[in-house]
């Protein structure tokens, strides 16, 4: 098979610590990685998790050999990765790191959406077609899912922990749950959003002339 999920090997480590990028005053900057497996201290050193892992290809392999290829689900989770890494990055201006949060986390509605809605609804008629890499759609939604979770639990740890912290030291900029509005504050929200929001979110019927 090309693919695997979630690999981080020591060595592959050691050789991304030397040429990471720094924040200011040499800091390594915070990598997303797999939070099950790693410690505090690793978050800071280790490199982005990779959804696609390379394999060996026979030799003189047809064309249709599934080690030729990625999987195009994996291969979208790296791509999303290299998105959070522009908000992850402490270069970025802070609310550039905001919209490149706002970026990954609509990336990952859409591919929910998308193309695991799909994979579940090929699974749920009972299509067995393989993909081009050697994945049934059951095995592809197993893979997804886990590389899926690595990164969520990534994103929403730097937006809770780090992001929004940023936003109120360096900008004075507050974000608030629901639950920490007060009643006031509650109606105000409730009117702009009847009045600015909702008439945008409504369906217009077309006619098909």
């Amino acid at each position: 098979m090309a693919d695997t999920v979630l690999e981080n090997k020591p060595e592959a480590v050691s050789a991304a610590q030397s040429s990471q990028p720094k924040a200011n005053g040499g800091r390594r900057l915070k990598q997303p990685v797999d939070l099950e497996a790693a410690s505090e201290d690793d978050r800071t050193v280790v490199s982005l998790p990779r959804a696609v892992i390379p394999q060996d290809v026979p030799p003189e392999a047809a064309l249709n050999h599934p080690a030729l290829y990625f999987n195009r689900e994996l291969g979208w989770i790296d791509f999303n990765w290299r998105v959070l890494y522009l908000a992850l990055d402490e270069r970025t201006p802070l609310l550039e790191r905001v919209r490149f949060v706002a970026i990954t986390a609509s990336n990952l509605d859409e591919f929910c959406q998308k193309r695991v809605g799909g994979l579940k609804r090929q699974e749920a008629a009972g299509v067995h077609d393989l993909s081009p890499d050697g994945r049934t759609p059951t095995e592809q939604l197993s893979m997804i899912t886990q590389a899926f979770l690595v990164m969520h639990r990534a994103l929403t740890d730097f937006w809770e922990n780090d992001l929004k912290t940023a936003l109120r030291q360096q900008a004075d900029i507050y974000i608030y749950n629901y639950d920490d509005l007060n009643e006031q504050q509650r109606r105000d929200m409730y009117d702009y959003f009847q009045n600015q929001i909702y008439p945008i979110l409504t369906p217009l019927a077309v006619d098909p002339g």
